[in-house]
């Protein structure tokens, strides 16, 4: 019934989609009618029961006794396709007559071509007493039904008569005691209570009356002895080729399950010729809905592989009712060179869709599969050179780039195979030869029953917050006080992220005291999917609050921000998209790494992403701390910020600042950076260690990536038979290893009989490496600056607790974290180990032209349910990665190869690299460190030191090739040539930037440090000294280039920002900062190749 109610509705909706196709295949004797109380069937392609003569004058009944003769001259007479009629009539045998008669009946009537000729009427069913009326009135264009010669006021009318009646099949049920409906096309378009027989003296087609005449061809017409119900007037229409709900254009084949005959053994496709020949027998064959397919395939057509095989295609695929069997996968399409296989996969549950032969890393995926296909239509569009895309239930859920078309040798649905089989019911089938749009998709999605009602907001916000010079951008949270904050958000010189919405016991919108502002719902009317709504709850009414609010108004693009861990678990449990925060702003967790371990804890048990810790009380190093262990942070200003404020704020790392000085923050982030600026160092992961150099996943080679240039070790394991965990990628050892071991068929000792030296073996330094256990890497790297990414391989879920047990024995939480591609492992992480934080592997989910919307697609999967971060395969841009890190999500793509990679990724924000060639970032600059002037006296002179620390962890003095700012005090001193001048007393805050590579052969970036403040004493001598140094022409009065001597004690424009405090009046220009020769940063490092000691 769903399914028929939408169909009716899709034609309001979409007039151009209903509409008779004429361009069908015409229909074949053995069409599959309803045949349930069928008394007559008269079919214009086969006028006889020999076939087609065109020569007769004798329309045979095919399926009763009912023969009737008809006239045969130049105007009236049978064509190809039906019984050509032109102002003439004929009577039917008194066997229709009294079917007409009865009770109840139904007659359906498939016209042709129509032309009206009569002046008053088109009367095409009627009988001498008129109490059988079928017929058009001319004077308004109404189709009407004269019944038991009731008067026009108790008829069945519909209007825009003339039109409807081309090509059309005109249907009439009748029950007496019930009703008389009419139905065109196979949709319900009148009816009216019906409590009389017929009363008929006799019964004809046609009418000679020039009154009421009119030329048309008589394609089909059928009689039943009972009233047909909805459906299968409906099924009958599908099998007349007349109704099509769906999108027409480019159609190749259409298989409809609910209008096939329950014993046929052949799947007749609706819109062409490319009917299929299915398996039948008890556990395949058709049930009234659908064809129920069990452990068996089905080969389509050759049209159908010409479809596929194409530039574009489109197809659509409605099941429901899947029990998994295969052992490892559920495979609904496919082909057998594997070219192409839409599929289940069992241990994840994931839909994914393997297309030309790709590899895993770039298919599209969709979590859920087993749930969503108790009933979902899936929809793949295909364009080579443009996208491959998944939808479900009209909805987009995946798309990664196609430039290749498919190369299927042949194509089947279904599976035998006991890997890969199943079963379901395939309701209906649709294939095109181009790809559908997404409104196209919406529209056939809503025709099936499966497109659910638009939600009364936008389901993801596209985030209003300009762009800043900041590498992956920053998220700019404003807390809100008063209801106006709310209706002047439009005004705003800046807009937000995102709001911070306390809510109260009553589930509204409240002040600092609790008192309401407006509701949840008019408040996220009032951000317009522009600006993201963190609410902030202290007490379990406000989060069950919240929690309907939520789930009332679908707004999932949220977070909750809580102290209260519990209140934060509370609500994610019951909306898994929305965003957890634990609110630890009123802690003092700075320089603390025991504290901030407990912080990650406790933020990960309760299924929170993110942490808001105070900005007064917290440092670069701890926000770099907690967002390395895959917890974003977001620092929290308060009150009114001086400039240096903000400047810390901006340049510590962090993912967000929450503040009410969000101009301020933003100019900061925008004005006062050079372009490209670097806040956050990616962590340089080593990929199965360094592969390019030493055998992958071995403690050599982790070491070696260590040394090039690496701060984390990704690597991957399995559990042996005895309970061991090892490093291996591969479940078998054949590849790497000079002998053929299944890991986990195996003992420890076993595997250590091996080598680890494929490709190695005539190198002395690694051709006796051994596969090593997790135990020893622990061993190896404990207590070093050196965090491990462990990826669990193997889906047995008993090596979560063992794994647990090694990290805690050896003190290795703090160094590190976990990555997989099963969602039955991330589950087990969760349940077992919860404190561990939790990578998510998989395909890319989002897409850089609708970043912010698809991010829906992201937090639906295990990363919402589960809190993980996003570990895609790299295939995504600059807006995606800001569209996640503005929603506190961080991402994590792998793998690279090469400069240009790296390069990318770089600079579009991504957190962390995992690469095969760690070692080309290694002389990249991660931090600035300024060190405060020796003897700050008045009078002295004194050298500047700003350090440089690369990933090789060689430190540098660049002072000699910085850019210099003076943000306070730029009358008390000069700089020139690396060294100050302290000129007057009070108090100096210097701000220290560089221009680096990304590697030897990188691409450029601007890094700064940490402002430093710093007083100026008063000196028992007295210096003069000039008031200027060196030319300033040009140059802003409160910046210093150090390498050109470049310096002034001018006294810099003062304004007034917003909240009254006087601030400099320019910004750090970009040209000074990225004009630095960037050579010398190579040359310094080159010169003073010390290892970092701290």
């Amino acid at each position: 019934m769903k399914r028929l109610l939408s169909l009716l509705l899709v034609m309001l909706l979409l007039a151009t989609t209903v509409l008779p196709l004429t361009a069908f295949a015409e229909t074949k004797a053995d069409s599959p009618y309803v045949t349930n109380g069928l008394v007559s069937w008269y079919s214009g392609t086969q006028n006889t029961r020999n076939g087609l003569s065109t020569d007769a004058d004798t329309w045979e009944d095919l399926v009763g006794n009912n023969d009737m003769t008809v006239e045969k001259n130049d105007r009236n007479y049978f064509t190809k396709t039906g019984y050509h009629l032109d102002t003439a009539r004929n009577l039917f045998p008194q066997g229709i007559v009294d079917v007409i008669n009865g009770q109840e009946f139904t007659v359906e009537v498939l016209f042709d071509e129509f032309q009206a000729k009569g002046k008053n009427f088109n009367t095409f069913l009627n009988c001498d007493n008129d109490n059988f009326s079928l017929f058009r009135r001319v004077s308004n264009d109404v189709l009407e039904f004269k019944f038991a010669g009731r008067p026009a006021n108790e008829r069945p009318m519909v209007s825009g008569g003339l039109e409807k009646l081309q090509n059309a099949l005109i249907t009439v049920t009748y029950r007496v005691g019930g009703n008389v409906r009419i139905y065109i096309n196979g949709v319900l378009s009148a009816e009216a209570t019906c409590n009389y027989a017929m009363g008929a003296d006799n019964f004809f087609f046609g009418h000679p009356d020039a009154s009421r005449n009119f030329e048309t061809i008589f394609r089909s017409m059928r009689f039943y002895n009972r009233e047909l119900s909805e459906k299968e007037v409906l099924s009958n229409a599908l099998t007349d080729r007349v109704y099509c709900p769906y999108i027409k254009e480019g159609l190749v084949s259409w298989y409809d399950g609910a209008s096939q005959p329950e014993d046929a053994t052949v799947w007749k496709d609706l819109a062409g010729a490319n009917d299929i020949p299915v398996q039948k027998d008890e556990n395949n064959h058709f049930n009234g809905t659908g064809y129920a397919l069990d452990s068996a395939k089905n080969m389509f057509p050759q049209a159908i592989v010409d479809t596929v095989n194409g530039q574009e295609f489109t197809i659509e695929f409605l099941g429901s009712d899947l029990v998994s069997k295969g052992s490892a996968y559920n495979t609904f399409l496919n082909c057998s060179n594997d070219h192409f296989s839409l599929f289940r996969r069992n241990d994840s549950d994931v839909l994914e869709f393997k297309f030309a032969n790709r590899p895993a890393s770039e298919r599209p995926t969709v979590s859920g599969c087993l749930a969503m296909m108790k009933d979902a239509l899936i929809t793949i569009t295909y364009c080579v050179g443009g996208n491959v895309c998944i939808y479900v239930d009209g909805s987009l859920r995946a798309e990664v780039p196609c430039n290749e078309s498919m190369t299927a040798d042949d194509f089947f649905f279904g599976h035998a195979d006991q890997t890969r089989n199943f079963s379901a019911v395939y309701e209906s089938m649709r294939f095109y030869n181009r790809a559908l749009s997404a409104k196209e998709v919406a529209a056939n999605a809503l025709a099936d029953g499966h497109l659910k009602d638009a939600p009364r907001h936008a389901s993801y916000a596209t985030i209003a917050q300009p762009l800043t010079n900041v590498i992956g951008d920053i998220g700019l949270i404003a807390p809100v006080s008063s209801k106006s904050e709310l209706t002047n958000l439009k005004n705003r010189n800046v807009m937000p992220a995102a709001l911070l919405l306390h809510i109260n016991d009553n589930g509204d919108i409240a002040d600092a005291k609790g008192n309401r502002l407006v509701s949840i719902d008019e408040a996220v009317t009032l951000l317009d999917a522009k600006v993201m709504p963190v609410f902030a709850i202290s007490t379990e009414k406000a989060a069950d609050a919240l929690i309907e609010a939520i789930k009332a108004a679908d707004w999932n693009d949220s977070f909750v921000l809580s102290s209260d861990a519990a209140l934060i678990l509370r609500v994610r449990t019951a909306c898994p998209a929305v965003r957890g925060i634990l609110d630890k702003s009123a802690e003092k967790v700075g320089n603390d790494p025991v504290a901030l371990l407990n912080i990650r804890r406790e933020a990960r048990k309760n299924l929170a992403a993110i942490v808001m810790l105070s900005a007064n009380t917290t440092g670069s190093s701890d926000v770099s701390y907690l967002q390395s262990r895959q917890i974003s942070v977001w620092l929290k200003t308060e009150g009114t910020l001086s400039q240096t404020d903000a400047y810390r704020a901006v340049l510590s790392g962090a993912a967000g600042i929450v503040g009410t000085d969000i101009d301020l923050l933003y100019t900061t982030a925008k004005e006062g950076l050079a372009e490209k600026t670097l806040t956050f160092a990616p962590l340089n992961i080593g990929h199965r260690g360094l592969p390019s150099k030493a055998p992958e996943n071995t403690l050599e080679s982790a070491i070696l990536a260590v040394e090039q240039g690496a701060n984390v070790i990704e690597c991957d394991i399995y559990l042996t038979t005895d309970n061991q965990i090892v490093i291996m990628h591969d479940g078998n050892t054949s590849r790497t290893c000079n002998g053929s071991l299944e890991i986990e068929k195996s003992t420890l000792a076993q595997l250590k009989e091996l080598y680890v030296n494929k490709g190695y073996e005539r190198n002395k330094k690694y051709k006796e490496c051994r596969i090593p256990t997790l135990e020893e890497f622990f061993k190896e790297f404990k207590g070093k600056d050196v965090l491990l990414f462990v990826e669990i391989k193997t889906q047995n879920t008993a090596i979560v607790p063992i794994f647990k047990e090694l990290v805690e024995t050896y003190d290795m939480y703090g160094q590190v974290n976990v990555i997989t591609f099963h969602a039955s492992q991330v589950e087990a992480m969760t349940r077992d180990y919860p404190e561990m934080t939790v990578g998510y592997l998989c395909a890319s989910m989002a897409t850089d032209s609708q970043a912010d919307t698809s991010m829906k697609n992201v937090f639906a999967s295990p990363i919402g349910k589960y809190g993980t971060t996003l570990n895609p395969s790299a295939s995504n841009g600059a807006a995606v990665m800001r569209a996640a890190k503005l929603r506190g999500l961080s991402i994590w793509p792998w793998t690279f190869g090469d400069q240009t990679g790296y390069d990318n990724y770089f600079l579009n924000g991504y957190p962390g690299l995992t690469g095969n060639n760690c070692d080309l970032l290694g002389e990249a600059v991660r931090t600035l460190t300024m060190d405060n002037p020796g003897d700050a006296k008045v009078g002295k002179t004194e050298d500047l030191h700003l350090y440089a620390l690369n990933y090789l962890n060689e430190r540098a003095d660049i002072a000699g090739n910085a850019t210099f700012r003076i943000l306070e005090g730029a009358d008390l001193v000069t700089i020139e040539n690396g060294k100050i001048t302290f000129r007057g007393e009070g108090t100096v805050t210097l701000l220290a930037g560089y221009t680096a590579k990304t590697g030897k052969k990188g691409t450029e970036y601007a890094i700064y440090a940490q402002p430093v403040t710093f007083t100026v004493a008063k000196s028992e001598e007295i210096v003069t000294t000039n008031e200027t140094t060196g030319d300033t022409t040009g140059s802003d009065p409160t910046e210093t280039t150090a390498a050109t001597g470049a310096a002034t004690t001018a006294q810099p424009e003062s304004t007034t920002d917003q909240g009254g405090n006087k601030g400099c009046g320019s910004v750090l220009s970009s040209a000074l900062c990225l004009g630095i020769p960037v050579l010398a940063a190579a040359a310094v490092f080159g010169k003073n190749r010390k290892k970092d000691e701290e």
